[in-house]
């Protein structure tokens, strides 16, 4: 389905909309048909340029970003050694395993004030992640052992955390253009 005028009341606006389903029924010929029409009258268009460019509350522009991103797959690993030659040996499937869906949520509250004639001052106010997840963004998949610097102790590596998603950070940042 495409829709390129008016769509739905459940749309947050207008433009081009697209459904696509990739496989739908079996061996035999089906199909759908969809006829949408919409009167000009019930279409609105009160909001002024102006009014957009400033935004909702105060001239203040939010922007909210929601990042929802499939954790990678990953195999077991391990190497073996022949001297001075080092050689890694996957031993499963490389879909044996999933790290685990990054969900990341900012958002950046800004406002704009008109300092001069072509001058402007831009104040934001930005905070990533907001909900402080501390997904692995990246881990050891190695059968080895790694020993711990502060207490002596060793552990099992597969598995370890390698990288992990920064916590929630808040940053007040201003932007001067002419």
């Amino acid at each position: 389905m495409v829709g390129a005028a008016g769509n739905t009341a459940e749309m947050p606006s207008g433009g081009v909309l697209t459904n696509f389903i990739g496989k739908s029924g079996g061996n035999k010929l089906s199909g759908e048909a969809y006829y949408e029409y919409e009167n000009k009258d019930l279409q609105s268009s009160n909001v002024t340029a102006d009014q957009l460019a400033r935004g909702p509350g105060y001239g203040i522009r939010l922007t909210p970003v929601w990042k929802s991103q499939q954790g990678y797959p990953y195999a077991r690993v391990f190497s073996a050694n022949a001297g001075e030659i080092s050689q890694n040996f996957v031993t499963e499937a490389l879909t044996a395993h999933r790290m685990e869906t990054i969900k990341q949520f900012d958002i950046r509250a800004e406002k704009r004030f008109k300092l001069s004639g072509r001058m402007n001052l831009d104040v934001l106010f930005d905070v990533f992640n907001v909900m402080n997840a501390n997904t692995e963004l990246n881990i050891r998949a190695t059968t080895a052992t790694l020993s711990i610097s502060e207490t002596g102790i060793v552990i099992p590596a597969l598995n370890t955390p390698i990288t992990i998603l920064p916590p929630r950070i808040a940053r007040l940042s201003a932007r001067l253009s002419w």
